[in-house]
């Protein structure tokens, strides 16, 4: 890391795919050599396909799917993770939540002309990722 001028690791995974273990280990090799962590949370994962389910689905079938999760239904979910990763305490280790951009309050599967949000139950789109965007570019604006 320090042979190339970094300043700062970027680490995003599905949810609970990062251990806080591993997360820790990470943190305090870095911070070793002043280099900060960025933990991005997983987005809200969906328990089906989301553009086989838009192409599938009627639009009175879709509404029923499409409701069945919102941000604090995400928060419950992912509130373990993330109460081990506060626990950690290393110092340079700056957690950057997505999900609010995706929920509000209703987590979206697509945008309003009906593009796909995901390309499956948990990766994004190029149109879901511009829907993160906003919570993203102070990572790389520079100081």
């Amino acid at each position: 890391m320090k042979r190339i001028n970094a300043n700062a690791v970027i680490v995003h995974s599905s949810e609970g795919q990062v251990s806080a273990k591993s997360l820790g280990d990470l943190s305090k090799a870095s911070k070793e050599n002043g280099i900060e962590v960025i933990y991005i949370l997983s987005v809200p994962r969906w328990s089906f396909h989301v553009p086989q389910t838009l192409f599938e689905m009627n639009e009175e079938a879709l509404w029923e799917k499409y409701q069945q999760k919102n941000i604090e239904d995400y928060r419950v979910q992912i509130k373990e993770h993330q109460r081990e990763i506060q626990s950690l305490e290393t110092g340079n280790i700056k957690v950057i939540p997505v999900a609010e951009d995706l929920c509000t309050p209703q987590c979206r599967i697509m945008s309003n002309d009906g593009t796909p949000l995901y390309y499956d139950a948990h990766h994004l789109t190029l149109t879901g990722a511009q829907k993160i965007r906003p919570s993203l570019k102070p990572i790389f604006q520079s100081e």
